[in-house]
C-alpha cells in the first residue's frame, strides 16, 4: 500500500473509527481524518492500516466527502475580502489563502491547515466573529462538517 495525503484507509485494530482519510505523513506517522474519531496521529510500526477503495460501502457515513473545489474556492476568495483588512498588524485572510494554495498543489488540507480552519470555526472574541461564519462554510464544502478544535489536540 503507497501511503499519501488523500488516501482512504481502515485501521484494522479500531475499525469502530470507520474510513479514515489521510491528512498529513511524516517520518514513521501519520494523521488520519476519522469521522466517527476525529484526527488521529498514528505510528506506522503499531498500526495497521489498509487501503480502502473509493466505493467502500461498509461505512455508513464516510469520512471523506468529495472536496467541493469551487464552492471552498468561492468562499475563501470571499473569506479574503472580508478579513484581509481586519487586524492591521495580522493577516487573517491567511487561512483562506493557505487553504486556496494547498487544494491548488495537492488537492488536500494539510494537517495544519485543517488545525487553522477548525480554530476559526470555534473561535471566540468580537475581532474574530466576522470570519467565523465563512470558515464554517468553508469547513463544510471541504470536509462536509464543521471541524472542531479539539480534534486537533
Amino acid at each position: 500500500m503507497t501511503l499519501a495525503n488523500g488516501v482512504r484507509v481502515r485501521n484494522t485494530k479500531k475499525p469502530e473509527w470507520g474510513i479514515g482519510t489521510i491528512v498529513e505523513l511524516e517520518d514513521h506517522k501519520v494523521r488520519v481524518l476519522f469521522r466517527q474519531s476525529g484526527i488521529r496521529t498514528l505510528d506506522l510500526s503499531y498500526a495497521k492500516l489498509e487501503e480502502v477503495g473509493d466505493s467502500a460501502v461498509d461505512d455508513p457515513e464516510p469520512t471523506s466527502v468529495p472536496v467541493n473545489v469551487e464552492r471552498v474556492r468561492e468562499l475563501c476568495l470571499l473569506f479574503v475580502r472580508e478579513m484581509e483588512g481586519n487586524r492591521k498588524t495580522y493577516n487573517d485572510a491567511g487561512v483562506a489563502e493557505r487553504i486556496l494554495e494547498e487544494l491548488e498543489r495537492q488537492g488536500s488540507l494539510t494537517y495544519t491547515t485543517a488545525k487553522r480552519l477548525a480554530a476559526w470555526c470555534n473561535t471566540e472574541g468580537a475581532v474574530y466573529q466576522a470570519g467565523v461564519p465563512l470558515a464554517r462554510e468553508i469547513s463544510l464544502a471541504a470536509f462536509g462538517r464543521v471541524l472542531n478544535k479539539y480534534e486537533f489536540d
